[in-house]
């Protein structure tokens, strides 16, 4: 499995719900992994890969995300909604960067 597969975390309560919902859909049409973290205005994107509840503090403590992450091949990583998130998972030694957000 190819080590350079590529996520998009949505921090979606810091989102507006219509542009979660549309970068979820590119991302999809992509082949780009989701992982959806929360819910923006009550609108869950479809079909994430990953869904977590809960976005406060370090995402990646108390979950095996990095690790599933990594068993599915992914080594980079956008992050939408949260620049803690991104140096998160920037110490983790992922290559990281800030995603793009659609209007």
């Amino acid at each position: 499995m190819s080590s350079n597969r590529h996520a998009l975390i949505v921090i979606g309560a810091l989102l507006p719900g219509a542009a979660v919902v549309e970068m979820v859909e590119t991302a999809r049409a992509e082949g780009t992994q989701v992982v959806f973290v929360g819910a923006a205005d009550g609108v869950t994107p479809r079909f994430p890969d990953w869904v977590i509840d809960n976005g406060e503090g370090d995402l990646f403590v108390g979950t095996n995300l990095a690790a599933q992450l990594r068993a599915v091949g992914v080594a980079r990583l956008s992050v939408a909604g949260s620049d803690s998130v991104l140096a998160q998972a920037q110490a983790l030694g992922f290559d990281a960067q800030t995603a793009e957000t659609y209007a």
